[in-house]
């Protein structure tokens, strides 16, 4: 259980490391599609781990691009609520973002991480559905999904999310330690 723990801590670190690393500048905004679709076709064909994580700050940043003022402000409000682990403000706020910005894929994104975070498992799948409703590639909710379907119990389940998200990010960061705890590989393995 510790492993899990600790990869799990490691997963919403880095989220929350990816959330105020970029600055959201509409609900989801056309501007970023035609950008998004090149940057996914980069990186199904990445040869390796650098050039990959490139592409994939430049694709978190696209995604947390909004279009509006307010709902950037809002997103802003959060993360920082999230990092200074006052969560009942950051989910207040994130209900906020997505009630106005229902189409904003990053605010539904958000909001599962924080319910994540507070160890409201459903709530937060439910949110990841939404997710990959808006934004079907979305790795970062995939990896999550697969996160949550550990902590159920759901191995098999866990090792499908998982795998897909690869099919979309060959070098995602922490989808070996997944795989492993899914029972997908044995330590050592290549994956």
């Amino acid at each position: 259980m510790g492993t899990l723990r600790t990869l799990i801590v490691a997963a919403v670190a880095s989220i929350v490391l990816a959330l105020g690393a970029a600055s959201a500048t509409k609900a989801e905004n056309p501007k970023t599609a035609p950008l998004l679709n090149n940057l996914f076709a980069e990186l199904k064909v990445a040869k390796n781990s650098r050039t990959a994580l490139e592409l994939e700050q430049r694709i978190w940043h696209a995604w947390y691009q909004s279009g509006d003022p307010d709902i950037d402000r809002l997103m802003r409000q959060a993360r920082i609520a999230l990092g200074e682990r006052r969560m009942k403000e950051a989910l207040e706020v994130a209900d906020e973002v997505v009630k106005r910005a229902p189409n904003y894929s990053e605010g539904w994104n958000f909001r599962a991480t924080a319910l994540f975070l507070d160890n409201r498992l459903e709530a937060s799948m439910r949110d990841v559905a939404k997710v990959l409703t808006l934004e079907p590639r979305h790795f970062g909710a995939l990896s999550g999904s697969a996160l949550i379907l550990l902590r159920r119990g759901k191995k098999s389940a866990a090792l499908k999310a998982i795998k897909h998200a690869l099919e979309i990010h060959p070098y995602l960061r922490g989808a070996a330690n997944i795989i492993r705890q899914a029972g997908g590989a044995e330590e050592g393995d290549p994956i």
